[in-house]
């Protein structure tokens, strides 16, 4: 009697039967195909919710300020050590 060696074991691809298509690593992209990326591109950007203005202005502040009082904790430490 011959015993089949792949029964009862898993696929060795990681995309046998989901539908992936391979991914070509030499793909050059075409006219069409560069539009067509803009497009989506531009899609997606719309989607995006971008901050606010003072939200934005508050991060900043926040992170100025965080480097500001961490500089001068290490600063202090390491007068401190000398």
């Amino acid at each position: 009697m011959q015993v089949n060696g792949s029964i009862g074991r898993a696929s060795v691809s990681k995309t046998e039967g989901w539908g992936f298509e391979s991914l070509l690593t030499c793909h050059f992209l075409l006219r069409g195909d560069i539009m067509n990326l803009f497009q989506r591109v531009k899609m997606e950007y719309s989607k995006v919710e971008w901050p606010s203005r003072i939200e934005v202005l508050h991060s900043t502040i926040w992170v100025v300020t965080m480097t500001v009082l961490i500089s001068i904790y290490l600063g202090v430490f390491l007068i401190i050590l000398q």
